[in-house]
């Protein structure tokens, strides 16, 4: 069975090793990313769909196989996303090396909670929280869009002590500028009263608020070589632009609310997971706000992405809710009993079996 070129979204209940050679005719260079989620080898044989119990150079030989077919679908500046437990990241890894595969970053990611039964062996190891996630370049321009997510409470907390002045006229000339300690603006300006029962939240509150006008000084080489004096603009040789505090560099709170992500994802939770999407899949479900986040650093609207182990249908899911076309394989019955019934009423998509 060949598989057309088109333009609809695609759930294919087949193997993915033959899908995936058979998209090549239609589907070449289309996919600006490629998500999987393979089988873990976690030793069971009641997984599902798949024998999840093979010795490490079987999984090697059927992901490493997998890897080969997968490269021609995808876009020259595309990424791939390849999820996975301790079990075979050695494995994954010997396989992109001997594919020679650039490693973009590695990212470890809170998967689970401190409950349930993998607390049962808490006297005897550490419980297992996290899993790996693979962010590997398919050529040289491949590139993320990395995000800036807000600052945790406790963080913010830790960060607005600096902040101790106010810029009362910062519509002002930058060399008019006038400053005031926060807690005197606060409580003159602001109506906050120090001294009471949770004073000290208020305050940050306010901090928070006024946060365009809250500044603080930092140690910046080329505004200290300056050697001026007093409130003023200046800019680098490479044009960048910056206000000196005297000897120093003022920031802003307003710009320093939020943070890049960094390669340690432990916000994400995976509380009532089973319930997500309206479908029950005991093993290996992923919590859509994960794939949110590799579609957000990765594509845009309209971008096509590729999932060949689709399990419960997250990836296809988000998909559809972020206007991104797709490609999703799934090799077990759930293909209809489950992977379907997510999709359904969703979006507009296919479901073909493909035989080959």
């Amino acid at each position: 069975m060949k598989l057309a070129n088109c333009q609809d979204n695609l759930l294919v209940w087949g193997d993915n090793l033959q899908v995936m050679r058979a998209l090549q005719a239609g589907y070449s260079q289309r996919f600006a990313l490629a998500y999987l989620d393979p089988p873990y080898n976690t030793g069971s044989r009641k997984a599902g769909a798949y024998d999840d119990s093979m010795s490490s150079s079987g999984w090697r030989e059927f992901f490493g196989e997998r890897l080969l077919a997968l490269w021609p679908l995808m876009r020259p500046d595309a990424v791939v996303m390849i999820q996975i437990d301790e079990r075979e990241l050695g494995s994954v890894l010997m396989i992109l090396e001997r594919q020679e595969r650039r490693i973009i970053n590695h990212v470890v990611v809170k998967m689970s909670e401190l409950s349930g039964v993998k607390m049962n062996h808490a006297a005897s190891r550490l419980p297992k929280l996290k899993e790996h996630l693979l962010i590997v370049a398919v050529g040289p321009d491949s590139l993320l869009c990395n995000l800036r997510l807000p600052k945790t409470p406790a963080s913010l907390v830790r960060y607005c002590k600096y902040y101790t002045q106010v810029l009362l006229n910062r519509d002002d000339d930058v060399s008019a500028w006038q400053l005031q300690p926060v807690r005197q603006a606060a409580a003159e300006l602001w109506g906050w009263e120090p001294g009471v029962e949770g004073a000290e939240a208020a305050l940050l509150a306010l901090k928070i608020e006024h946060s365009k006008s809250l500044v603080y000084r930092t140690n910046n080489a080329f505004v200290a070589a300056d050697k001026g004096r007093g409130i003023r603009p200046l800019t680098s040789p490479q044009g960048r632009q910056y206000i000196a505090w005297d000897d120093k560099q003022m920031l802003f709170l307003s710009d320093h609310l939020d943070e890049p992500l960094g390669d340690l994802w432990s916000d994400l939770s995976t509380i009532n997971l089973n319930k997500e999407g309206g479908v029950a899949f005991r093993h290996s479900k992923k919590p859509e706000k994960l794939l949110e986040r590799c579609l957000q650093l990765s594509t845009q609207p309209g971008d096509w992405i590729l999932d060949p182990f689709a399990g419960s249908g997250t990836s296809a899911a988000v998909a559809i809710k972020m206007q991104r076309r797709f490609v999703t394989i799934e090799l077990g019955d759930h293909a209809q009993t489950v992977t379907r019934k997510r999709l359904d009423g969703l979006g507009d998509f296919r479901f073909l079996r493909f035989t080959p």
